[in-house]
This record gives structure tokens, sequence and C-alpha cells, in this order.
């Protein structure tokens, strides 16, 4: 009978256990403490279709990344402070009538003959961020200047190197934040919350990109987001130049994707996140002056800690 007893009372003792596990209080707040370390491998894709009386003209450009992030400091305001650098990059671009353009950190000095092989100065060079409580990135450093330093060496001329912002320097890095913190509000949240937030991008295409994210599943420490939302691209950005021309852009399109947050760090597992665009592309100074085209613009960026 004592036997019987111990057996229930065991049961029962698990069950409320299960049951004050399911329901803690969902925050997704940064848990990392000083020291921590995280490692992902971030992938950026931009791929372009553009079409004009019947000529295709394709530009289409991936950079896969592998970075680590070293929790500097967690200061008492809930303010992190974090070490972050590129340990290998990998670069594969093609313009029209300009041709390919690659770049492999790991083929090393034997790589020297790309254009891009100045972005082997971004290799281990130690950059700096500060996120808020809420993981969200309040600033920047040491990004731009190595930026600057790069574009500077290219040798694929300006098209090329507008490119490559969109992988390289602060608005890209803040943009790779985004796609892996940042997803506390600062409150107790239930699956079926849905929160948003507007995201300005400058690097090449500048767009405005409003973001709902729906919590959908709470399972085994893991959050699942479900990623909505629209992007359009500022009608008051300067045109991009390259080769004389200037290029301007009139796109918009949905948003998608899911991203997979660790419960205990507030730090995502996965991130997939996509940008499906159409519209037109002007440019500009061409010898028959200004030419219009349909385009078709795909922009991509996962994530995956490793």
């Amino acid at each position: 009978m004592n036997s019987l007893v111990k057996f229930f009372s065991f049961s029962l003792a698990v069950v409320l256990l299960a049951a004050c596990s399911a329901t803690k209080p969902l925050t997704m707040d940064m848990g990392l403490e000083s020291g921590a370390n995280l490692d992902y491998t971030i992938t950026t894709s931009n791929n372009v279709g553009m079409s004009m009386m019947g000529q295709k003209f394709d530009i289409v450009g991936q950079a896969v990344q592998d970075f680590d992030f070293l929790v500097k400091a967690v200061k008492p305001t809930g303010v992190t402070d974090v070490d972050f650098k590129i340990e290998k990059m990998a670069v594969d671009v093609s313009i029209p009538m300009a041709g390919d353009f690659n770049y492999d950190s790991q083929k090393g000095d034997n790589d020297s003959s790309s254009p891009f092989s100045s972005l082997g100065g971004l290799i281990g060079k130690t950059m700096q961020a500060s996120l808020n409580k809420n993981g969200k990135v309040t600033s920047i450093e040491g990004a731009d200047e190595a930026l600057k330093q790069v574009l500077s060496k290219i040798k694929g001329g300006e098209q090329a190197a507008s490119l490559l912002e969109g992988y390289i320097g602060e608005d890209a890095f803040k943009n790779n934040f985004e796609t892996i913190t940042g997803f506390s509000q600062g409150k107790i949240m239930n699956i079926g919350d849905s929160w948003s937030k507007n995201i300005k991008t400058k690097s090449g295409i500048a767009l405005s990109s409003d973001y709902t994210y729906t919590i959908k599943e709470r399972s085994g420490g893991k959050v699942t987001i479900d990623v909505t939302g629209e992007s359009s691209s500022d009608p008051n950005a300067a045109p991009i130049e390259a080769q004389g021309m200037k290029m301007s852009y009139k796109m918009s399109g949905p948003i998608s994707g899911v991203i997979v947050v660790d419960e205990k760090t507030g730090w995502a597992i996965t991130s997939d996140i996509q940008q499906d665009l159409s519209g037109k592309v002007t440019v500009g100074g061409t010898p028959l002056g200004d030419m219009n085209m349909d385009a078709k613009m795909t922009i991509g960026v996962s994530a995956k800690r490793n």
C-alpha cells in the first residue's frame, strides 16, 4: 500500500513540475552572461531579374559568413556589449556585362587574384555592438571603417561595391542582428501574440520594411515565430551610380519567414527571412536616355546557430 501511495505521489509531482515548466512566463529576454560565446552562419542573397525589349539582365549575389559573437559585459541596465567578428566568408556575385566576381577566405593567399580579395581584411577583425535589454542593436562600432577600406580596393567597379554593401558594413550587420536577436517585447508573451516593427536598410537598394512577428508554437524551450510583412523602395533615395549611369528603383512586395528562438538566451537558433519585390528599375544616363525595365528582386537572409 505504501509503495502504491509513493508511486502516485511521485507521478503527481512529475505532472505538476511539467505543468509548471510549460506555464513558465514567456519573455524571450536576453539571457546570456558575460563571457558567453555564440557562433552563427549567416547567408545573405540578393537576386535581381530585369528585362527590357525581350532582353534579360540578371544580377545574382550571395555571401556566406561565419560569425563569432562574444558577450563582453552585461550592465545593470540590461545593456549587453558584444564583440563580434567574421571568421570566414565566401562571396559570389554575377553582374551583366561586368562578369563574375568571387572570393573565399578559406583559400587564403591563393585567392589574391580575386577582385574581392580586399575582403580578407575583414576576416578576424573585431567589431563591437551594444544591445538594449530587449536585444535591439543600439550601436555598432568598427564596421563602417572596415567597409570603407574594403570598398576602396574593390576592383569590380561601383556596381560591385554597391552590391557588397548589402553584405558588409554597419547597415548590413544591423540587419543580421535583427534576424537573430531583439525578440523580447519587455512583457510576458503568449502563443498567438503579435508585434510589429519597421526596419530601414540603405545597402544597395534603400528599403522600408514593415515586419509582423507572430508566436505560433512553444515547445522544448524553443519558440517558433512566423514573420510576415511588406517592403517597398524608398522613393526619396539617391540613385545608385555605376559606370556613368544612375539606377533608381520603384519596387514593393511581401515578406515571409520563420524564426526559431531559444527561450533561455533570447537568441535565434535558426532564422529564415525572404523579401520578394517587383516593380520598375529606371536607368538614366544611357546613350538612349532613360530606360525603364521590369524587375523582380529576391532578398534572403538566413541564420543558423552552430
